[in-house]
């Protein structure tokens, strides 16, 4: 396993020594594309140690939402002072990992306990374009980023589905490519993985997609309807 202790206290007086001061968007470039997640994570920590209200998004995928990120942020900006944490990367490879955070802090509030307590996340990243990205944050949070995702995707399809009836009522025919559906409306395939019409015909299409969750999710559309309409289906299969 790679392990590495951060004393927060180290970091403050390195950080008096360099001058502190703000940072531009991108500063974290070099962190996300070094090829060690847990050192994302670390970053993270790092800088919510400070205290500060910086902008972190470039340390999590694009997947998840800005209101599920900064839920996420706002339970160290406003409940807990991080006082030293440490960060564990699971063994395995590929292009994704696994890291768990401790760290002691102290609670924030009136009726915040006085003594320093110990806290836990787990943090799954994964790796693209060359960049390691925190992707699942754990608890209940997951389950909203993942069901935007799924929607995101679903809606997509049906846009491509009344695409294909305004195509057929020109035409008398299904469109066979997405490119076709074009001409009526915008398709914007890049919220699914993947998003292709198998068939098409005079009398009816069929459109297969694949979500982007973590655990992806076929949609089937046809003349009929699409399937699944909730992301409680995808879980059930």
């Amino acid at each position: 396993m790679a392990r590495r202790l951060v004393y927060i206290t180290m970091l403050i007086a390195a950080a008096g020594c360099s001058g502190g001061g703000g940072k531009e968007r991108g500063e974290f470039k070099e962190v996300i594309e070094g090829g060690a997640p847990e050192k994302v994570v670390e970053k993270l920590f790092e800088e919510l140690s400070f205290g500060g209200g910086k902008d972190y998004s470039e340390l999590f995928s694009p997947l998840i939402p800005a209101q599920v990120r900064e839920a996420f942020l706002d339970t160290f900006r406003t409940k807990r002072e991080i006082v030293r944490f440490s960060a564990t990367k699971d063994e395995g490879g590929g292009a994704e990992a696994k890291v768990t955070v401790k760290y002691i802090y102290y609670g924030k509030g009136a009726d915040a306990p006085s003594k320093k307590q110990l806290g836990e996340e787990k943090l799954t990243l994964t790796r693209a374009e060359g960049a390691w990205r925190i992707r699942r944050l754990g608890g209940a949070l997951d389950a909203k980023v993942e069901e935007n995702i799924f929607f995101a995707c679903l809606n997509t399809v049906m846009d491509a589905s009344i695409a294909q009836e305004m195509y057929h009522g020109s035409s008398g025919r299904y469109a066979g490519t997405t490119a076709e559906l074009g001409k009526f409306t915008d398709i914007d395939i890049g919220q699914c993985r993947e998003l292709t019409i198998k068939s098409a015909g005079k009398k009816d299409y069929t459109i297969v997609a694949s979500t982007l969750n973590f655990v992806p999710c076929s949609i089937l559309a046809a003349s009929e309807g699409v399937i699944p309409t909730k992301y409680g289906e995808c879980l059930e299969r």
